[in-house]
């Protein structure tokens, strides 16, 4: 490649640039602007006046205070210059685009453009993207290493379309556009931050001071430009921890630590932006499937796990799994219940595992940032009765620790094999707490010219009051829209239904309450040696008491 920079003959210039490279501001966020002056090899003339004025569309005038509004002594080739504007100052601003304009001693730099947006969302119903699979999901993740142009590129695919050409701002509208005011990320790799072309751009404008600093030229990361249009289109953004294609979950202290570390890490790296609100912890983690990780890690996970329930129970695994088959083995009048209660030790402690992880893990995020509002998926299928069942981590100890709960599962398949009491069964059960956001998992693949079934579910779903919705659509892609996808159908129930009407949802109350089915997790773990399973009798009842009202 080859770069050309352009600049006048002065030996010295300014400018101005914002953290982490934002142009877009909420109406009452505090925020600074930085004002740079630089000089080549000479020193910058000492008291040269700076200014800094804010433009808005009505081509206003806006004066900008800086403390020491002249350059002082002895500071060399650069200068920078803060200034601070807090929350009551940016509330009684119009929203809209405004002007950066800054001079250096009557000598102009170039403007910098941000928009200062209204933060009153459309609803406050969340209608959240799952972005596993989904075009607009392997949009985002092919964003994350290639700042604002996202050029063709291949992509792993279920019969989808293999190639993409968007921006950021393309995908973040796409999103809004379609209804959903809320983003969950997906991206397989661990390092989601990177700068191109950072570096090339940053010598080549120290090296030609007239331009000003380098900060006003080079690119944020991607995933900040992505943040950057999430604040300008009113998205809400919760980026998704460890998603590593049907992987164990990690046992062990070493591991849990290094685990917490890129948790704070990744928190760290993102609360600068309002957009970015918390953490989905896990995707595809599990109790024994894994696809990928290289076998001397899975069997050192094993022995951390077997390690760790002899320490806490005394006794191994074996032990505990021979118990129940003595047990069922007996006679009833010689059964002795401590052989259940002892058995029962194993499958808790697994459990317990996971409600482990789910707590440290958003605790390591809520060290740094303790207003991160933070959720898991719980993992269900096709089968009725799965959104109870304990799985990867009981319910009630996988989400104690957390502000948000959704799922992630298949089902539907176009219509043909739609579960419809799934959703509203997740929107009354996981309700574990009153103040916990759920948001019910609404599916398509393959839906196209069914989408009725997808309204369908959504409209019994919401029967039983959730918080929101969250969609995990396949094919939907609003730039090479298909037969077979079921965009329109989506957009009626986010963009439409929830949006327009999603405030009304929320402050309805459910019409009956008059029945309570009591669905035990220990019932749940001794499922396997019943003559029906707990699940599906509890998706019966439920079934029975909706229709009889």
């Amino acid at each position: 490649d080859q770069w050309i920079t352009v600049a006048g003959n002065n030996d010295a210039g300014i400018g101005s640039f914002t953290k982490r490279g934002r142009t877009a501001f909420l109406l009452g966020e505090t925020f600074w602007l930085a004002v740079a002056a630089t000089a080549d090899q000479k020193s910058l003339p000492v008291g040269t006046k700076v200014e800094a004025f804010l433009r808005d569309a009505d081509n206003a005038r806006k004066p900008l205070q800086i403390l020491d509004d002249v350059i002082p002594a002895e500071v060399g080739n650069r200068h920078t210059f803060l200034v601070t504007l807090d929350g009551k100052t940016t509330v009684s601003f119009a929203p809209g685009k405004y002007l950066v304009e800054c001079r250096l001693g009557g000598r102009p730099g170039p403007p910098l453009a941000i928009d200062l947006i209204d933060p009153e969302p459309k609803t406050h119903f969340k209608n959240l993207l799952l972005g596993k699979y989904n075009n607009l999901g392997f949009d985002y993740s092919g964003l994350l290493g290639s700042a604002n142009a996202v050029s063709d590129r291949n992509r792993w695919h279920y019969g989808l379309h293999k190639f993409s050409s968007a921006s950021a701002r393309d995908v973040v509208r796409s999103m809004v556009d379609n209804g959903y005011n809320a983003f969950k990320g997906m991206c397989y790799g661990m390092g989601r931050v990177t700068f191109s072309n950072s570096e090339v751009i940053r010598t080549l404008v120290i090296e030609r001071a007239a331009l000003g600093p380098w900060e006003a030229f080079t690119p944020p990361s991607g995933r900040d430009i992505f943040l950057d249009e999430a604040v300008r289109h009113g998205l809400e953004f919760y980026e998704n921890l460890f998603t590593q294609h049907d992987s164990m979950m990690p046992r062990g202290e070493k591991f849990l630590q290094a685990c917490e570390r890129y948790s704070t890490l990744e928190a760290t790296s993102m609360m600068h932006s309002p957009a970015f609100r918390g953490v989905c912890l896990f995707d595809e983690l599990t109790q024994s499937l894994d696809h990928d990780t290289a076998g001397v890690v899975m069997a050192h996970f094993r022995k951390s796990e077997e390690a760790l329930f002899r320490q806490r129970s005394g006794f191994s695994s074996s032990d505990a799994m021979k118990e129940l088959d003595t047990f069922t083995a007996l006679p009833e009048g010689k059964r002795e219940y401590a052989m259940v209660e002892k058995y029962l030790q194993w499958p808790r402690h697994l459990s317990w595992q996971w409600e482990e992880f789910s707590r440290r893990m958003a605790g390591a995020a809520k060290e740094v940032m303790p207003s991160s509002r933070n959720f898991t998926l719980h993992h269900v299928n096709a089968l009725p009765g799965m959104c109870l069942g304990n799985g990867d981590g009981g319910m009630t100890g996988k989400f104690r620790n957390l502000e948000l709960v959704s799922a992630v599962g298949y089902k539907d398949m176009g219509g043909f094999g739609s579960m419809a009491l799934t959703g509203p069964m997740m929107a009354d059960a996981m309700r574990l707490r009153d103040d916990l956001i759920v948001m019910p998992m609404i599916y398509g693949l393959g839906t196209g010219l069914w989408g009725d079934s997808n309204v369908r579910d959504a409209f019994l779903t919401l029967s039983q009051k959730p918080d929101g919705l969250s969609f995990f659509q396949f094919e939907s892609s609003p730039k090479t829209p298909k037969a077979n996808d079921n965009f329109s159908g989506v957009k009626d129930i986010a963009g439409v239904i929830t949006t327009r009407y999603g405030n009304l949802f929320l402050a309805a109350e459910k019409g009956y309450k008059k029945v309570a089915i009591y669905n035990s997790e220990v019932a749940d773990m001794l499922s396997n040696r019943k003559p029906i399973g707990v699940t599906l009798l509890c998706e019966g009842l439920w079934a029975s008491c909706l229709r009889a009202g």
